[in-house]
């Protein structure tokens, strides 16, 4: 991957770790539409395609997000549980 395929691959992660819920599927979008199949992240004998490097980033945001209104998920309070 050439250095801007990595700086590109760099700001989509972080927009997409950081940007509000409800545009959190901007970054994926853009990096899926403007990076090629061809851009891979290589460490030793593993390859890393872009898509999935973002996907993992969103997976890590969904599974490691901050419970909010001190400990209850939102899920759990738009439910109706406590």
């Amino acid at each position: 991957m050439i250095f801007e395929g990595y700086v590109f691959t760099l700001i989509t992660g972080l927009l997409l770790s950081f940007v509000p819920r409800r545009w959190a599927a901007l970054p994926l979008l853009m990096g899926v539409a403007y990076m090629t199949r061809g851009h891979v992240l290589e460490i030793g004998p593993l390859h890393f395609p872009v898509i999935r490097i973002l996907i993992a980033v969103g997976f890590v945001r969904v599974t490691h997000g901050s419970p909010k209104f001190g400990g209850k998920s939102q899920i759990a309070l738009s439910s109706g549980h406590a």
